[in-house]
């Protein structure tokens, strides 16, 4: 297994300065991020170059911006705004008549380019709508060709301990039996320690967050000691032991574990995974307005969306307790490629899709509420001419602990 850079050259190894960022930088990420999805989308549009947002014409023309609302409150039909980058709107913003559209589904922060109407450059009435794009798939390295034997990967998603103690009794059936059917490969997750538990929030701990998390962390190590299994821990900015920022730095745990950041790019066996621990689908569900209400997949929509925006976090700007910063996410949670296995731990109901050739794994929770939760257990095999495609090389099954 190997980290893949994201967005960047590097892999966010490290603690960094947050809290510090100034807005003309933040400003500078949040246009660029509209230029390049807008370089990939002008050619589906069977256009040579977009027009300015706000400039009058009688016939239809080519626009692209940022989806944002022209109010504090939550996005809905009739508060839709289209904000343009520096270079097609100036920064400005138009509202969106989405009357004659037959189906769409929207979210503050969403990058789309539209082909419609402005006659007096006040209101855009959209007769397309392009929601993103989809990268492709990663090219597939010789590893995988050569390699005979399937790898079984078991994804946990933190709280691993019930609501009303922190004895971490999910957490100890799951190791109990992962003790006598060991994968080679289990990805934990966070929070280790949530800040939102009840015992948290009320200061009734009997001991310090970090004895809680110690403790947490020894009966992981205890269980694979003498294990070839490798351990994966993927940190949460819902953990009291880590900064409240996202993208959020690995754990430090020294070199019993492996840490990595969230999010983050796998490789492997050469299949590309990407996690992340924190819940998009449930905070892009709360801000999402889609029509007809009831005409798709909702749960494999939101997916969709985080791949067509190329991004691990696209909602923009996030729900109230979540501390985004901007250069950091441009660096370390877009994604260069789609991945053949995207994670998505989430409290939305657990659920597998096949999505744009990649096959999308909500886990859901390892602890919900004074009851056990649920886990996946994967079983990827190596390419073959006969099967290439993840979705025919890969088993996933949801397990109740």
């Amino acid at each position: 297994m190997r980290v893949i850079p994201m967005g960047g050259d590097e892999i966010l190894s490290q603690v960094y300065k947050y809290m510090f960022e100034k807005v003309r930088d933040a400003a500078d990420v949040l246009d660029d991020i509209i230029t390049s999805l807008a370089d990939q989308m002008i050619t589906d549009l069977n256009t040579e170059e977009y027009s300015q947002l706000t400039s009058p014409s009688n016939e239809a023309v080519c626009t692209v911006g940022r989806i944002c609302c022209d109010s504090v409150g939550r996005l809905n039909f009739a508060s839709v705004l289209l904000e343009g980058s520096r270079e097609i709107g100036g920064g400005s913003a138009v509202p969106l008549d989405l009357s004659h559209l037959s189906e769409f589904s929207l979210f503050p922060g969403q990058i789309v380019a539209v082909r419609g109407v402005n006659t007096t450059g006040n209101k855009l009435v959209v007769q397309e709508l392009l929601p993103g794009k989809v990268l492709p798939l990663p090219d597939s390295p010789d590893i995988i060709k050569n390699s005979t034997d399937a790898v079984q990967v078991v994804v946990a998603s933190g709280p691993f301990t019930t609501t009303d103690n922190l004895l971490y009794e999910p957490l100890t059936d799951l190791l109990s039996v992962l003790k006598e059917n060991p994968p080679h490969m289990l990805i934990l997750l966070g929070p280790l320690l949530d800040a939102a538990h009840p015992l948290v929030v009320e200061n009734q701990l009997p001991e310090t967050h970090e004895a809680v998390v110690t403790r947490c962390l020894r009966i992981i190590t205890s269980t694979f000691q003498n294990s070839s299994t490798e351990v994966v821990l993927v940190p949460s900015s819902r953990d009291v032991c880590c900064p409240t920022v996202y993208p959020t730095p690995p754990y430090d745990v020294g070199n019993s574990l492996t840490s990595v950041s969230d999010p983050v790019l796998l490789d492997i066996n050469g299949t590309v995974v990407a996690l992340t621990a924190t819940d998009i689908l449930f905070h892009l569900g709360k801000e999402e307005i889609s029509f007809p209400p009831q005409g798709s997949d909702r749960l494999g929509r939101l997916a969709r969306h985080i791949l067509r925006q190329q991004s691990m976090y696209p909602l923009y700007p996030p729900p109230e307790g979540i501390s985004i910063d901007q250069e950091q996410s441009d660096t370390n949670a877009r994604l260069p490629c789609t991945p053949h296995l995207l994670i998505l731990p989430s409290d939305l109901r657990y659920f597998v899709r096949e999505i744009e050739g990649c096959v999308v794994i909500n886990p859901e929770r390892l602890a919900k509420g004074v009851v056990g939760g649920t886990y996946a257990r994967l079983e990827i095999h190596p390419a073959t001419q006969e099967k290439f495609n993840i979705a025919e090389r890969v088993g996933v099954h949801i397990i109740k602990v």
